[in-house]
């Protein structure tokens, strides 16, 4: 009995000591991004590093906010622009998958196997496979070094994954709901707006997360396809923190973490549906 109890408890240390590990990986780099973020450039260059800051100050976090110093970027326009690529794309997304998932999966469509085989064709294609075709294009219709292009890439590579998973999600919904609204002489856009699309939730949720944290935080796109200071979003914006004569490793560090931060606040905040949507299509009935 006791050869049990002291294997079980060898079992459960390890097993958070592991997971000590693995946490403490994670969080080195965020870590290090903080500490950098409150130190001056001069500390932040020092070799070999260390981790305490000498005389912590706020001013990298400002300098980012606000325009201060003679390396100074155009932050207000960076978030304006993201905000603005973001929300467009996130809303665009939702609406054309939820609707295009929910006719795939009810009807029968002719062509449907194949619209399928296109958009999961498409997951495999990686970005930098196609960065240069898509800038040739892009070009071409006159779109380059604006949002609607690069709102337009996007949308490319995120409503075929996002109505895959807006398929799988509906064929778990029960399919008796819909039969029996429409026996009670409900139309078909009727049952979607009254009985699918409050079911749907969940995975509505999801794809908005995935969309929003995918276009927040893209970078190889949004780096050739946007050109100007006011038209490039904030992950470029820390790139520009390295100039010819210095890099400014301090204010590196705050505006990454300015730029993280958003999408940590949503991320916790609707964890428990996102993680729900992910495996809503995973067992079917």
């Amino acid at each position: 009995m006791a050869g049990v109890y002291v294997q079980r408890a060898t079992k459960k240390i390890l097993l958070i000591c592991l997971a000590l590990i693995i946490l403490v990986i994670i969080l080195h780099p965020l870590a290090w991004l903080l500490v950098n973020a409150v130190k001056t450039n001069a500390e932040a260059q020092k070799v070999p590093p260390y981790w305490l800051p000498k005389k912590p100050t706020i001013e990298p976090l400002i300098g980012v906010l606000v325009k201060t110093g003679v390396y100074a970027t155009c932050w207000g326009s960076y978030f304006l622009n993201t905000i603005i690529i973001t929300i467009a794309t996130t809303g665009i997304v939702v609406l054309f998958s939820v609707l295009v998932g929910y006719g795939l999966a009810r009807f029968d469509i002719k062509g449907k196997m194949l619209v399928l085989g296109v958009f999961l064709i498409i997951q495999f294609l990686s970005g930098p496979a196609v960065m240069i075709p898509e800038f040739v294009f892009i070009s071409r219709i006159g779109l380059y070094n604006t949002r609607v292009g690069i709102i337009f890439v996007y949308l490319l590579f995120q409503v075929p994954f996002a109505t895959w998973l807006f398929y799988s999600f509906f064929q778990t919904l029960p399919y008796e709901l819909e039969e029996a609204a429409s026996v009670e002489g409900c139309s078909v856009v009727g049952v979607f707006w009254r009985i699918t699309l409050p079911l749907s939730q969940v995975g509505i949720v999801t794809v908005a997360i995935m969309s929003f944290i995918l276009t927040w935080s893209e970078y190889p796109f949004a780096r050739i396809l946007l050109e100007t200071e006011r038209k490039i979003t904030i992950s470029i914006g820390p790139a520009n923190y390295i100039t010819a004569v210095n890099i400014y490793w301090n204010q590196m560090a705050a505006a990454s973490l300015i730029c993280g931060l958003p999408m940590l606040v949503i991320l916790l905040s609707a964890q428990k549906y996102f993680i729900r949507g992910l495996t809503a299509g995973a067992i079917k009935g």
